[in-house]
């Protein structure tokens, strides 16, 4: 796939980088079975990676959230106990390094966890970092033999996540999004803001 310049803004940052879509995933959610309400819900994000830093971009069916990496680490028994009792609670506390509190609210009230199934294509050989003009020997324009797409060769990656949704208490178009990986049990933290016209 072609590298995109993307721009985006906050209110704070005005980056341009160029960036490629690595990887896309359609996911399929529901509430916890053991939940009250089995709400659902899908979205589909495009993973869009740079040198030496990556984003997605979730579609939802009324709006499009740009989401940016926050941190990521392997299963904790305290951690999955604290995001168990924001289902309860509904509030998640996270202290910044200069000690300041900042306050996250579940996201339309939910009282509990999403199951999603995930379907993941990824461009596994690395043949979309490029514009499909290399040589099969990495000295032109592409990388390897470059075809600059994800392909039908591609492999389909099946993956089942828990994840819980937050919004910041201040503003409703800042978000924090929780994801326990079921199968390898990697906590990965997104941050995002609604892309708005």
């Amino acid at each position: 796939m072609k590298k995109t310049t993307v721009v985006f803004t906050t209110s704070m940052l005005l980056l341009s980088l160029n960036f490629y879509c690595n990887a896309f995933s359609r996911s399929f959610s529901s509430g916890s079975k053991s939940s009250s309400s089995r709400s659902k819900t899908a979205f589909t994000d495009y993973l869009f990676k740079g040198d030496d830093s990556f984003f997605k971009l979730r579609v939802l069916d009324d709006k499009v959230l740009l989401l940016w990496h926050f941190d990521q680490f392997g299963y904790s028994d305290d951690f999955h106990k604290i995001m168990q009792d924001t289902e309860e609670s509904k509030q998640f506390d996270v202290t910044e390094d200069d000690g300041t509190v900042i306050s996250y609210i579940r996201l339309n009230n939910m009282d509990h966890v999403w199951e999603a199934l995930v379907r993941k294509l990824t461009d596994a050989d690395g043949n979309g970092n490029g514009n499909g003009n290399g040589n099969g020997n990495g000295n032109g324009n592409g990388n390897g033999n470059g075809n600059g797409k994800i392909t039908k060769s591609d492999p389909v990656e099946e993956i089942s996540l828990k994840y819980w949704d937050f919004y910041k208490e201040d503003t409703k178009h800042t978000f924090l999004f929780v994801e326990l990986n079921e199968t390898d049990g990697m906590f990965t933290l997104w941050n995002g803001l609604e892309v708005r016209n």
